[in-house]
């Protein structure tokens, strides 16, 4: 049993740290009326509250841990086209009040980019676009976007590193944030898009142990051997 623990021990030593959870979506949310949005406040979303707003067409909601983004009928094409996600501390409304008071995104160095688990894409993906933005004050900041897949039928994580963020006015800093924004856009009629688990972190995928954690393991291997041998 001690030598299944202390396998068990260098695995999650091996594992991809979450830095900041951002929002895992445990928090329900009601339908949030298209062309305007609404907010929902809890304990799991970072700065307590989770706002949302929708162009005409555009549906969100949040229940069971995901969140799910419906197009119907976009009014807009384009960025119009969007469903907008702020995180910016709890104010009871869906506008921006820039209220996190400085977090600390990076993790004080953990964290290199933000993640996000996709788990469903269907209908046309011409060009829908993932974007996020964090904000030092309310007119500096940096962004980030990539492209969405077409047609995800298996979970996959999308990843944003910090170090492909574009700033603007004079700038963003990962180590004192007070606005958080995750936008889709270029949302077309039949869309429907479910993810979760908002989150900063490090690369997502295999790692390679540390020399330090294989000659752990291989020590432990030799012991095992030598307590087989004792017997």
């Amino acid at each position: 049993m001690t030598f299944i623990r202390f396998i068990a021990l260098v695995a999650a030593a091996s594992l991809p740290a979450v830095a900041l959870t951002i929002d895992d979506f445990s928090t329900s949310q009601t339908p949030a009326v298209t062309g305007i949005g609404n907010f929902a406040a809890g304990g799991d979303i970072l700065g307590g509250e989770r706002d949302v707003n929708l162009a005409d067409g555009i549906s969100f909601e949040a229940t069971g841990g995901e969140a799910t983004i419906v197009a119907t009928s976009p009014t807009g094409t384009g960025v119009s086209s969007f469903a907008f996600l702020l995180y910016d501390g709890s104010d009871a409304s869906n506008v921006a009040s820039l209220g996190l008071g400085g977090a600390a995104v990076d993790e004080g160095g953990l964290a290199d980019r933000f993640l996000l688990d996709l788990l469903e894409i269907s209908g046309t993906t011409l060009s829908t676009i993932l974007r996020v933005e964090i904000y030092e004050t309310i007119n500096d900041g940096a962004g980030a976007q990539v492209d969405l897949p077409f047609n995800v039928s298996t979970p996959t994580t999308i990843e944003i590193p910090f170090a492909s963020f574009s700033p603007f006015g004079l700038g963003g800093d990962f180590n004192s944030v007070e606005q958080i924004n995750l936008s889709f856009s270029n949302l077309v009629d039949g869309q429907r898009i479910v993810f979760d688990n908002f989150r900063t972190g490090t690369a997502v995928g295999p790692t390679v142990p540390e020399p330090g954690t294989v000659l752990l393991l291989g020590l432990g291997l030799l012991g095992m051997a030598a307590v087989r041998r004792k017997r």
